[in-house]
């Protein structure tokens, strides 16, 4: 019991340098989000075998990255390199006359995919830089992360909520000016509310899938 308390009284100072941290992890932190954010969207739209196949170009752009970084002498073996062809093949073979293809969805397959190759190329070298490494470094991407995604979510619920309370006044106006005096109007209240859910629902999804 004291061991549980003793790591709940350490929250606020973890919470404290997660926040430091993050302010150096934000190029990072950021592909994080653009990775995670074109993977729905690929899911979506290609389906997973598709877009889990792009994924596999993980490693040809995580070396492209680094030699032009780095330069040739930061780049593996030959043996290492050639093994690479395997999986640019693959990847062709895989997209080529795919019956979910679809070039909005590919194209957020390939973002995704370099995006992820980015973070490991650039989250290595900012932890090499500020000797942040493993679950602090990870929580401080993370935590970015969620932050760009609860305000996009935030966003969009706002104009979403707006939007369909404008319709919904429109439509209720056009409504009332054609229903009888006898007829019951909640029918009509409850057919044209909006059905978006609750912005505490969203921010709750975003959180639980991040975290």
């Amino acid at each position: 019991m004291h061991t549980h308390f003793y790591r709940l009284s350490e929250l606020p100072l973890r919470f404290v340098k997660t926040l430091e941290a993050a302010k150096l992890f934000l190029l990072p932190s950021l592909f994080l989000f653009i990775a995670n954010y074109c993977n729905s969207i690929a899911l979506d739209r290609i389906g997973i075998s598709l877009t889990y196949t792009s994924k596999c170009g993980i490693p040809l752009i995580t070396v492209l990255f680094t030699l032009l970084l780095d330069g040739v002498a930061a780049l593996p073996s030959k043996a290492t390199l050639l093994s690479l062809l395997p999986i640019a093949i693959g990847i062709g073979a895989a997209s080529w006359n795919s019956p979910t293809f679809e070039v909005f969805g590919f194209a957020a397959a390939i973002i995704s995919t370099t995006s992820q190759a980015a973070l490991n190329v650039i989250s290595k070298r900012v932890m090499r830089k500020t000797g942040i490494k493993g679950a602090e470094a990870q929580r401080a991407m993370v935590f970015v992360a969620l932050g760009i995604a609860l305000l996009m979510a935030g966003t969009n619920s706002v104009g979403e909520r707006l939007r369909e309370w404008k319709e919904y006044g429109t439509s209720i106006r056009g409504s009332v000016d054609e229903v009888e005096e006898d007829t019951d109007t909640s029918d009509l209240v409850q057919s044209v509310s909006p059905s978006h859910p609750p912005l505490w629902l969203t921010a709750l999804a975003i959180f639980a899938y991040h975290m």
